[in-house]
């Protein structure tokens, strides 16, 4: 079999490639390519909002979509992790490339990615007792990624992650001066492992693209110049690869893979470097960006604010949706959820009082001094959304319900849970009661 880097046609290598990546035949990638623009096309309505339009692919360009971001894309993700939790903070300082550190997604991307929920964008934001909450809206986010700026955006990461490898197979050959005071690469590998030099999870893994791999190795063994060799296949690769992404020249609202590249854009574009102080919260799911503060915004925070989205040069911010929560006497509205401060109840301030006094906060600590009401800053669903909820786990609980009808009860208990937890104590007693009678008629058992 011959080398890539005899091949002749970037294109060919690059498609090569591209199966490599979707794991899947090149004649089935030639198919889906073929009817890459069957998107079905729909208006979504909205109670008193404006309708959306939505735009799902086909079932066979859905697939490839939802590997790519699987076993491709979330590798972002993974790397990120691995370096933000310090398992690998020491081998951090051997890569390298330090470059590619550069493209580690921004810690505060709670949305759209592994393991992460529409709760865990607003959770995260109770770890502070804030008083105020910011919450601003990306205008036209979707759109605002084109597929020019996902190409830009994928080919630096590309090139940046082929430098990692190019780099750390030069270390591995070694050096040696010559009588000329010149460098010449020796034909030898040192004792050294090469992974110890590039980042973990790779995006190009040498035991799925060893031909690849070895191409990159064999421009390092030949002294030649990376981008020469490789620049135009990764610009084809690049393009081949944002056109199974994208549809009518952006990202489609309805593919599965659009919200985590909205959320990559986002944070490639470091266009929240700035935008918090220190003590405060900044959380962004899909095209909502949230902000919470001790301290009172004024119109010149939020100014702040607009330029540093602007700056970007890719988003633009919605002026009728820009709001300022005091969360002191109302609560904020954030993804279909509310962010409000209430006292404690009985069970939580049992569940506290049996920890000790090093791991208690100082306000509540403070609050039990001086005999005031300590306030929690919580998550909790709207007055609509539980009234919609206990209305219908009531009519399952009291009526034989279908297959249909008992799926979606089970949808909106885990909604429930996903919010409050699993004890009835911590609910609403608007829900409490309907939720026990729910899993008493279907047996549901769990944490007492």
């Amino acid at each position: 079999m011959k080398t890539m880097s005899k091949e002749k046609d970037p294109q060919e290598v690059a498609f090569f490639l591209l199966t490599k990546v979707c794991r899947i035949k090149q004649e089935e990638l030639v198919k889906i390519f073929e009817n890459i623009d069957s998107y079905l096309v729909y208006s979504k309505q909205r109670v008193n909002r404006n309708p959306i339009l939505i735009k799902v692919p086909n079932d066979d360009l859905k697939l490839v979509q939802q590997t790519l971001l699987h076993t491709f894309l979330y590798r972002l993700k993974y790397r990120t992790d691995n370096y933000k939790s310090g398992r690998y903070a020491k081998e951090k300082e051997k890569v390298s490339w330090q470059a590619i550190f550069e493209h580690l997604l921004n810690p505060k991307m709670h949305g759209q990615i592994p393991k992460m929920s529409l709760k865990s964008a607003v959770q995260v934001h109770t770890k502070k007792n804030s008083l105020y909450l910011i919450k601003m809206d990306l205008k036209n986010a979707y759109p605002s990624v084109t597929t020019e700026v996902l190409e830009k955006m994928f080919f630096e990461i590309f090139i940046d992650e082929c430098k990692a490898y190019y780099f750390a197979y030069l270390d591995r050959f070694g050096f040696k001066t010559t009588k000329n005071n010149k460098t010449k690469r020796e034909n030898f590998y040192r004792k050294t492992s090469t992974i110890e030099n590039y980042p973990v999870s790779p995006l190009f893994p040498s035991n799925k693209f060893p031909r690849f791999r070895k191409w990159i190795r064999d421009i390092v063994k030949n002294d030649l110049k990376l981008e020469d060799e490789i620049g135009e296949t990764l610009q084809y690769f690049t393009e081949y690869l944002v056109r199974l992404f994208t549809f009518e020249g952006s990202l489609p609202k309805g593919a599965p893979t659009s919200g985590f590249l909205l959320n990559l854009v986002v944070s490639e574009s470091k266009m929240l470097n700035g935008l918090t102080r220190g003590g405060e919260v900044c959380s962004v799911y899909v095209d909502d960006i949230l902000i919470t503060t001790s301290k009172k915004p004024n119109y010149a925070r939020i100014n702040r604010l607009i330029v540093n989205i602007s700056k970007s040069e890719i988003f633009k911010y919605n002026p009728q949706k820009v709001r300022i929560y005091d969360l002191r006497n109302k609560s904020g509205n954030v993804l279909g959820m509310k962010l409000v401060r209430r006292p404690l109840n009985q069970y939580e301030k049992n569940q506290i009082d049996t920890y000790p006094n090093n791991f208690k906060t100082r306000g509540y600590q403070r609050a039990d001094r001086t005999g005031r009401v300590f306030m929690k800053l919580v998550v909790s669903l709207s007055k609509k959304k539980q009234k919609q909820y206990r209305a219908f786990l009531h009519k399952v609980t009291t009526q034989t319900p279908s297959v249909k009808e008992k799926n979606k009860a089970m949808g909106y208990y885990g909604h429930i849970i996903s919010v409050y937890g699993w004890p009835v104590m911590l609910m609403p007693a608007s829900l409490a009661t309907t939720v026990q009678s729910f899993r008493e008629k279907f047996n549901i058992v769990g944490i007492k």
